[in-house]
């Protein structure tokens, strides 16, 4: 959908919807707030091509359940029950945790590169927030989504399967330290930067697929910049991804979850594998028609610049 007053309007709705969320005081107010917001991105997903419609209605009907879900634990609330377990598998869903996070990876594809930020970050803070409030220890669950995400993201071609996967993997990390608000909103504020970084880079030099960064070639400085960012997705020191890691590893350490802590370290290692062979597509591989030249300075002076939040490093205090 093009940028017009109607998309204004629903992006609007949106931003309204995450502000009556993060502000609400009972939880049918959260939930209205919820549901704005996903009536709000529905629209805007839809469009004329069929593979958007097709990612509009799976998108539609998984957090329909989820909303089911949440306000069936809120009316068991009310009656005493108790009603942790449905609240949480409802904000799973929502978060699209593996194993529940297929249906996430199969819309992504089909949504337009100028959606992805809303649909990886904007939707999910509320349930992240829902999920610190409720102060859960889900060890097994944080452990199966980071082997699951670790394993498909290997075979994957798609850039938006790698950033949706990748997605998966960091908001399953952030699960780990939710218990600490002011950590998983550090986490998430970083994360959020390096995930505008790369779709901002995809939009930028039209990459959609791996064999794309081998067929054309971009100049010695792109290909420097893209490989920063490779490298700083992987969490590859003293870039900016390293220290989200470092800051959970560091307290899965106090906590003693040392099963938990392998599990993350050896998912890391996979998703490590997955840029590094994105980070030797870019810089080594040689090929049989120049793109970049067919670019403007203004966009070689954006990758540049968008690129160069990758090399700070941000000082956390716990």
């Amino acid at each position: 959908m093009k940028f017009n007053s109607t998309t204004l309007l629903f992006k609007t709705m949106i931003i309204m919807g995450l502000m009556i969320s993060m502000s609400s005081s009972n939880w049918i107010l959260l939930w209205s707030g919820l549901e704005l917001m996903l009536m709000a991105f529905i629209p805007i997903m839809n469009s004329m091509n069929i593979m958007y419609t097709e990612s509009a209605m799976k998108y539609f009907i998984m957090q329909s359940v989820s909303s089911a879900l949440l306000m069936m634990s809120i009316m068991m609330s009310l009656t005493m029950l108790d009603n942790k377990t449905i609240m949480t598998m409802a904000m799973l869903v929502k978060l699209a945790i593996a194993p529940m996070n297929m249906w996430f990876i199969s819309t992504i594809e089909g949504i337009s590169t100028n959606m992805m930020m809303t649909m990886l970050i904007t939707m999910k803070i509320t349930p992240m927030m829902i999920m610190s409030y409720m102060n859960l220890k889900i060890n097994m669950i944080i452990i199966l989504s980071l082997m699951i995400s670790s394993l498909l993201i290997i075979n994957q071609t798609s850039m938006k399967k790698i950033i949706g996967h990748s997605s998966v993997f960091n908001f399953t990390l952030m699960l780990g330290v939710v218990s600490l608000s002011s950590m998983w909103i550090n986490y998430l504020l970083v994360y959020s930067t390096l995930t505008w970084s790369i779709i901002n880079m995809m939009k930028t030099i039209k990459i959609k697929f791996i064999n794309q960064m081998i067929i054309n070639e971009k100049s010695k400085i792109i290909k420097l910049n893209l490989w920063i960012l490779m490298l700083s997705f992987m969490g590859m020191p003293p870039l900016l991804g390293f220290m989200n890691k470092l800051m959970v590893f560091e307290m899965m350490l106090l906590m003693k979850e040392n099963m938990v802590l392998m599990t993350m370290i050896t998912a890391s290692m996979m998703i490590a594998f997955t840029y590094m062979r994105l980070s030797y597509s870019s810089m080594i591989m040689q090929s049989m028609k120049t793109k970049w030249t067919s670019m403007i300075n203004k966009k070689k002076l954006k990758i540049i610049c968008i690129n160069t939040l990758n090399l700070l490093t941000i000082m956390y205090m716990y």
